[in-house]
């Protein structure tokens, strides 16, 4: 017969496994916001330098103007990704809390099963030692 900490306890380990696996799924989402920041930094600093060196030499004003536009719509999808990346940080922060209480609750059943796994085992011990005890009185009484 199963006690009313092992249900408790294998639910909480369902739960503490979704959580983890809620946690690193937003944890891959943030690296990826981290890594698609990165390359648009790098984009817009490629393209910065091109422009600067458009504007070195002679150029038409349409070409430098193309690359301009282009840089503003990298910075602007630049400010996108951050505020993707904040979101996501956020979200990881909320997932890692839950995460915790999860496990701290999985932990806290745990230890009440083991508790009461510890409080039949010294009633079996109890009970067999009375039990050795009268067969050793009677045993006694019979020589």
């Amino acid at each position: 017969m199963r006690s009313v900490w092992n249900v408790l306890l294998s639910k909480t380990d369902i739960e503490a496994r979704k959580a983890r696996l809620k946690v690193q799924d937003l944890k891959d989402k943030k690296d990826r916001a981290a890594v698609q920041n990165c390359k648009l930094d790098d984009l817009i600093a490629e393209y910065h330098g091109r422009l600067v060196e458009i504007q070195k030499r002679p150029h038409n004003l349409p070409e430098a103007a193309s690359y301009r536009q282009f840089i503003v719509q990298m910075q602007d999808l630049r400010k996108r990704s951050e505020v993707e990346l904040t979101v996501a940080e956020k979200n990881l922060s909320l997932a890692k809390n839950d995460m915790i209480v999860t496990e701290n609750e999985r932990i806290k059943y745990e230890s009440l099963m083991e508790r009461e796994k510890s409080i039949v085992q010294r009633s079996r011990n109890t009970k067999e030692t009375k039990i050795t005890e009268e067969e050793a009185t009677l045993q006694y009484n019979w020589k």
